[in-house]
């Protein structure tokens, strides 16, 4: 499949055949958030999970106590 950037199929193969799709599409030329920050949103929720897991796993600790 050769998708633009917006989501858009713009080529396909057919289906259970091997082959290559040709297609049109552009590139951006701004910059956008995920380019200027890379993972950080993804990160920052991996890092907000392992925070709220281990103040669980304390927690649940001295409650034990």
């Amino acid at each position: 499949m050769v998708i633009d950037s917006y989501g858009r199929i713009t080529a396909e193969g057919k289906v259970n055949q091997r082959g290559a799709a040709v297609g049109e599409t552009f590139i951006v030329e701004d910059e956008t958030i995920y380019t200027r920050f890379g993972d950080w949103f993804g990160w920052t929720m991996v890092s907000m999970l392992a925070l709220i897991l281990a103040t669980l796993f304390i927690k649940n600790q001295l409650w034990r106590e």
